[in-house]
């Protein structure tokens, strides 16, 4: 008589629903007999158990075999890239349990290639916009540099001219001078000597009005020069967030169109920006003009002066004091000259700075192109594999 934990197994046997469950079960059922009591019939008994598990190994093998077969069809399928390749279920063995794994596995797989085909997409995009942008980049950066260029050209002429009034201005130092020590003017002549220096004392302080205002419109170059500083360090700082945009890809993606916009904006600033510094430095031009014009009016009195020095025949100690102070003044006048060329020096040295971080800048905007080549042969790659795969 069958215990109730013996008749339970019996029962699952019998519920495993196939063919090698019912002969199991029917093998175990046979185990179960009290063999003294059979008497004659043990041996028969004994050869049909013996052959029960001959025919239950022989078909628990095929199964095994057929499973196995089955389930190196399928990694085959989804090795040469067929991703549709599903195991069908026909039992609820292990191999059973196997397939249902499998198949979503590869329901999973093939939904993940699917995510990945699409950020290849996105990526292709992505890579099209950071090549647009790395052009325009650069091509604001050629328009910089010529720009500075020019700068640099126009402050160059700048010190050039101003060299050329320094050295005006020690002549007229040196020929008022000249005139402190020689003067033997007549008395009917130091009236209109006066006069003549006076234009000259006039026309000097008017030249020195000139420059100051050169100073200040150099004080504005220096500003703008920063205001372009700024933009190209923001410049450099929004590719650097371009490159970390495209990297991340996916719907992140979707943010570089901000950085894309603001590098643009930047860009339009500079434009602006160049366009007032050449306003400027024709205002600085033609304050220079001015200034010479200035100065060779100067000249000219001091030459008609220092005649009229010469011609005189008497000569008295107030004209002579008012000669030496006259001196003195120039004598100022040309150590404020000197003082402005010392300054037009360091605007030069600004406008190479400024030259120098125009080629920071186009480099740094080549380096996007690359990255952004790089970035297209990168989608381009993916999309290479997932053909290979579909």
């Amino acid at each position: 008589m069958l215990s109730f934990s013996r008749k339970v197994q019996v029962r699952q046997l019998v519920l495993a629903n196939s063919t090698t469950g019912f002969l199991a079960a029917l093998l175990y059922l046979l185990a179960e007999l009290n063999w003294f009591e059979l008497g004659a019939w043990a041996i028969p008994i004994a050869l049909i158990l013996f052959t029960l598990q001959i025919l239950i190994f022989s078909i628990s093998r095929s199964n095994i075999l057929s499973g196995l077969r089955e389930l190196s069809l399928l990694a085959k399928a989804v090795a040469q890239g067929n991703l549709d390749a599903k195991l069908k279920i026909q039992s609820e063995d292990e191999f059973a349990e196997i397939g249902k794994q499998f198949n979503k596995a590869a329901t999973r797989l093939d939904r993940i290639l699917e995510d990945v085909s699409k950020s290849g997409e996105k990526l292709v995009s992505l890579s099209a916009h950071v090549d647009q942008l790395s052009a325009e980049t650069q091509q604001s950066a050629d328009i910089l540099d010529e720009r500075s260029n020019r700068i640099a050209s126009t402050i160059e002429e700048l010190s050039t001219t101003m060299q050329h009034v320094g050295d005006k201005f020690l002549r007229v130092q040196e020929n008022a001078e000249k005139a402190n020590r020689n003067s033997d003017t007549a008395q009917n002549f130091v009236t209109e000597i006066g006069e003549e220096l006076r234009r000259v004392q006039g026309a000097v302080k008017q030249f020195d009005r000139n420059f100051e205002s050169v100073e200040a419109s150099a004080q504005n170059i220096d500003g703008f020069a920063k205001i372009i500083d700024d933009i190209a360090d923001q410049t450099n700082l929004l590719a650097l967030n371009a490159a970390i945009e495209a990297a991340r890809a996916g719907d992140h993606g979707r943010g570089f169109a901000v950085v894309a916009d603001e590098v643009r904006s930047l860009a339009q600033k500079t434009r602006e920006s160049t366009n007032e510094i050449t306003e400027m430095t024709s205002t600085l031009r033609n304050l220079i003009k001015a200034a010479g014009a200035d100065g060779e009016r100067a000249l000219t009195s001091v030459a008609h002066a220092v005649e009229l020095s010469n011609d005189s025949t008497a000569s008295v100690q107030s004209t002579l004091e008012e000669i030496r102070s006259i001196s003195e003044e120039l004598s100022d006048m040309s150590v404020q000259v000197t003082q402005q060329i010392a300054a037009i020096g360091e605007l030069s040295e600004s406008s190479e700075s400024l030259s120098h971080l125009c080629g920071d800048t186009s480099e740094r905007a080549n380096q996007l192109l690359d990255r952004a080549s790089e970035l297209k042969a990168l989608a381009g790659v993916l999309n290479a594999a997932l053909d290979r795969i579909d």
